[in-house]
């Protein structure tokens, strides 16, 4: 496969739909939604009404799956009969998703079996499988588009970033390679702040405390990337019997804010043990977690700096002290989205924290 078109030449975010020639009708209705985006705000559309006649129309779908680097899946009870689709369409989607974070949002048209096909319902949908479109008012149908075309805004912003278009220290042009330094002062007053958060320049140090506070990145990050943090915790706010185990800090990894809550991937300090938790998949709430890792052995003394280097491949997630590994797992799905830090019940000073991906 070509890497997706996402060099510095190419101001535009390249987006392709999916669908089934049988909800034709929506696909009309979202581009009507999608107009003003391509017209005034750098949005390349594809879908195959591009397909001139007597076009090689199988190399140009090919071409527009490569290139793209956001996919809307209109899925209905058609789309996932689709053989053509499913030969097709999804696997070289599915595979750029998982090696180049390709943005894939799926919009669900009717009932169908969406919630069973693991492979797509591991990326949250923009509507709920039980609220499709077909079940929805004019007006929730018009809104569903609008969240849509809200998104592709967004990620247009972030897409000229990471091309060039925007000043930002964030993207290394020599290299290729997409970097945030969250305790680097341009990059510091561009994260996402959830609670309260002091930025300490002088000491370059990012302090956070509390239940349901986070510090995420302003890049998404899929594919293959890599953090190094140096952090300290103190301020325990332990279980009653006080077992330390329950503090519950940890590093975040594939932050995406959904219409049901948020969900997210969470490397799990508890001041004793260290694992990989999911959380807000079913419900989008903090309450919704599952563990997907065995514990390791990770003590942790009050205001001890701890450093912590997480290396994501395409299908390992491998945690170290930069030296010795301490939990190597194969790569959970899903874990595509923003990454930063959760103190919970306890206060967190970052003293480095860096992500590092290629473009």
């Amino acid at each position: 496969m070509k890497s997706p078109a996402n060099s510095i030449e190419d101001p535009k975010l390249p987006i392709f739909i999916s669908y089934s020639h049988a909800d034709a009708e929506w696909l009309k209705r979202l581009s009507v939604h999608l107009r003003v985006l391509e017209r005034e705000y750098s949005l390349d559309k594809w879908d195959d009404r591009r397909i001139t006649a007597g076009s090689r129309w199988q190399a140009e779908i090919k071409e527009a799956i490569e290139r793209c680097r956001v996919a809307i899946l209109l899925v209905s009870a058609d789309f996932l009969a689709s053989e053509f689709i499913h030969r097709n369409e999804l696997p070289p989607l599915l595979q750029a998703a998982e090696e180049s974070g390709t943005v894939i949002i799926p919009i669900i048209v009717g009932p169908c079996l969406f919630s069973k096909k693991q492979e797509i319902a591991q990326f949250q949908s923009i509507n709920p499988p039980s609220k499709s479109l077909i079940s929805m008012s004019k007006l929730e149908q018009e809104e569903t588009f609008v969240r849509v075309a809200e998104r592709l805004f967004e990620l247009i912003g972030d897409f000229k970033a990471r091309a060039g278009n925007v000043k930002d220290d964030t993207v290394d042009i020599l290299t290729e390679e997409l970097r945030e330094d969250f305790l680097s002062s341009v990059t510091a007053t561009k994260l996402i702040k959830i609670g309260d958060w002091i930025h300490d320049s002088g000491n370059r140090q990012i302090i956070g405390a509390g239940v349901g506070s986070f510090l995420l990145s302003r890049e998404a990050y899929g594919g293959e990337f890599s953090i190094n943090a140096s952090l300290s915790f103190s301020n325990f706010h332990t279980l009653n019997d006080g077992d330390l185990v329950g503090f519950n800090a940890g590093i975040v990894l594939g932050w995406n804010d959904t219409s049901e809550g948020k969900r997210y991937f969470n490397l799990l300090i508890t001041g004793e043990k260290l694992l990989i938790e999911k959380i807000g998949f079913g419900t989008g709430d903090d309450y919704d977690f599952e563990h997907i890792c065995p514990a390791v052995d990770f003590p942790i003394r009050t205001g001890a700096i701890v450093d912590i280097r997480i290396d994501a491949t395409d299908d390992r997630l491998t945690i170290s002290n930069g030296k010795t590994s301490i939990l190597d797992i194969q790569r959970p799905l899903g874990i595509n989205g923003r990454v930063g830090l959760r103190p919970w019940r306890s206060q967190v000073n970052c003293k480095d924290f860096v992500v590092r991906a290629k473009l």
